[in-house]
């Protein structure tokens, strides 16, 4: 038999087992090491008493059960009728770079396309209900990133999420939505039409099975996949308690960079950004933060027209001071025509160069 027709029929068995086991994947997977492959899993008998099956005493009933209910090449049927397909973590098609994961998912189920390898892929998550500042930060952040070639990896959850895949859209890049539920229950339901443009030059991927909801436990395993597929990693707002959070700390796991954008200090939505700075995350502001970490220059049309923004916004903000003034962040975001991400941004930058100084708690002061 030939691969393809092998990789085929394995596919074919892997998604009647994951429909089964309801994406207990950590025993599938002890499943498929105990049989060789995904076929003899399925056709387990309830006469086996293998020492490998005695192991597994309530997944054998469970699979036997399901032997009953399901025709494996009807199920699998299923998933091109939804334009869907299903690559297994043996096949090549399957991203090499989350190949190095631990417990990498067994199989992907793609609408779409994947990017053509090799590739930069960057996540970008943040709160589902960010801040004036978080929604600008977030747009900034995915449209140049997109810009500069790079491909946007999230969770297509409402809020920070929705805002970079639709600002890569804007700038016609290529994003990856990984969902915590099939690929043919889009949640939230509002991010429906999102997903469809997504799988028009880039793709929506998922470890479950059609017909799979969106039940809570779902997600911090999905968050491992958004960081496996990315080299990095970036925090926008996220409180103490945040899937966001979660996500870095699989980032860090999987030995890929964490960035975090800063916030107020008064801002619940910042606590978790700005301690992840504390702990060693790279404080970014703008994507040339994030993308010389990879040795990668951003367009020189990109950076001579962030240059003139920057020079014309960092005069704004310094026209705010005189000699002795002490001025509040949430002062010079109120008083400068400037959006609160860009504000935020230009003041760090004349921090680092020089021409103010933080005297904590939110203030800045001319530096003389």
């Amino acid at each position: 038999m030939s691969e393809t027709n092998n990789f085929h029929k394995e596919a074919v068995y892997y998604n009647c087992l994951n429909i089964a086991l309801q994406g207990d994947f950590l025993n599938l997977e002890k499943l498929k090491q105990a049989f060789e492959s995904y076929e003899n899993v399925w056709f387990l008998k309830s006469s086996q008493q293998t020492e490998q099956i005695k192991n597994f005493p309530r997944l054998k009933e469970t699979i036997i059960s399901y032997q009953h209910k399901l025709d494996p090449e009807k199920e699998f049927a299923k998933l091109s009728l939804n334009n869907v397909n299903l690559i297994l973590l043996e096949q090549d098609s399957y991203p090499s770079i989350l190949k190095q994961i631990n417990h990498a998912p067994l199989g992907l189920y793609i609408k779409g396309q994947l990017p053509k390898e090799p590739y930069l892929a960057l996540a970008i998550v943040g709160t589902r209900r960010p801040s004036y500042y978080g929604k600008q930060a977030a747009e900034q952040i995915s449209s140049q990133l997109s810009q500069a070639g790079a491909v946007i990896v999230s969770g297509l959850a409402w809020g920070t999420d929705t805002i970079c895949h639709k600002a890569c859209l804007k700038n016609k890049g290529q994003t990856i939505a990984v969902l915590g539920s099939g690929l043919d229950i889009i949640y939230p339901p509002v991010n429906k039409k999102l997903a469809q443009e997504i799988t028009a030059s880039g793709c929506i991927i998922s470890e479950y099975s059609l017909n799979t909801l969106p039940l809570k436990h779902h997600f911090p395993l999905r968050n491992r996949i958004i960081s496996g597929l990315s080299s990095g990693t970036i925090v926008i707002e996220a409180p103490l308690k945040s899937g966001s959070l979660i996500t870095s700390r699989f980032a860090l796991d999987q030995n890929r960079e964490v960035f975090a954008i800063p916030g107020p200090i008064n801002s619940n939505l910042s606590v978790g950004t700005n301690k992840l700075i504390q702990q060693g995350a790279k404080l970014i502001t703008c994507a040339k933060d994030v993308l010389e970490e990879f040795g990668i220059d951003l367009p020189i049309d990109i950076q001579n027209k962030m240059a003139e923004i920057e020079t014309k916004q960092e005069k704004e903000i310094l026209s705010l001071f005189d000699s002795s003034e002490i001025i509040s962040i949430d002062k010079i975001i109120e008083v400068s025509n400037l959006k609160a991400a860009e504000a935020i941004s230009v003041i760090i930058e004349l921090e680092n160069k020089g021409y103010i100084k933080n005297t904590g708690n939110g203030q800045y002061i001319i530096k003389k």
